[in-house]
């Protein structure tokens, strides 16, 4: 009983784990849960992080990550509804800079987005704008997003599981891998690895739970 109880405990873990799924749909957390969702365009973040030891912050690698979230949220409009990266930030410098709609773009040049970042250091907190996507040694950049809570017409909703999305992350990150070349290093953080290490944690868990249950019925 120990090791089919167990085994069952396995299958739904590997294959349907949802925080979510755990309480009812009229439950206070799931409530909120929808309504962060609602409200901020998602409600599990993922984090991908581009590193390079000279300089990651040039127009190419802008470009990747603006072609990479546009792709993202057409491809998987259920899923993510929110992104944010420095590339949309330097596509509202440009057209805050030019005062017209239509420079809504990225710069043509790592001269011209040099020139924007210096005007911009001179009228603005540079560091205080751009922490949540440079890090302190310009070595890095970042661009995040949130996993929507899919809604029924019905009105009731869901949380797709983690393996879900920990498996598109993966097909993300060696897209990105493939785009920008191996001198760059590409790295996921956020709420979905943290939760995928979790629930490995749990499998590791339940199959020693079964190989001690086998001992102690044979010995």
């Amino acid at each position: 009983v120990t090791m089919i109880c167990s085994a069952g405990a396995c299958w739904f873990v590997t294959s349907k784990y949802s925080a979510l799924d755990y309480f009812s749909q009229k439950a206070r957390v799931v409530e909120d849960a929808r309504a962060v969702s609602r409200g901020f365009g998602g409600f599990s973040s993922f984090d991908i992080v581009i590193s390079h030891d000279n300089n990651p912050i040039n127009v190419r690698s802008m470009r990747v990550l603006d072609d990479f979230t546009q792709w993202v949220r057409r491809q998987y409009p259920e899923d993510v509804k929110v992104t944010f990266s420095l590339a949309e930030t330097a596509k509202e410098i440009r057209r805050a800079y030019n005062g017209s709609p239509q420079y809504f773009d990225l710069p043509k040049s790592d001269d011209e987005w040099n020139q924007y970042l210096e005007m911009y250091e001179w009228s603005s907190n540079f560091r205080k704008d751009f922490e949540n996507f440079i890090s302190d040694d310009g070595k890095s950049i970042r661009v995040t997003g949130k996993f929507a809570v899919i809604e029924n017409i019905d009105g009731s909703f869901y949380e797709r599981p983690v393996q879900y999305h920990s498996s598109l992350i993966n097909q993300w990150l060696d897209y990105l891998r493939n785009q920008l070349g191996e001198s760059y290093t590409v790295e996921a953080y956020g709420d979905v690895p943290l939760w995928s290490h979790v629930v490995n944690e749990v499998i590791e868990g339940q199959f020693r739970s079964i190989v001690l249950a086998v001992l102690i019925i044979f010995m």
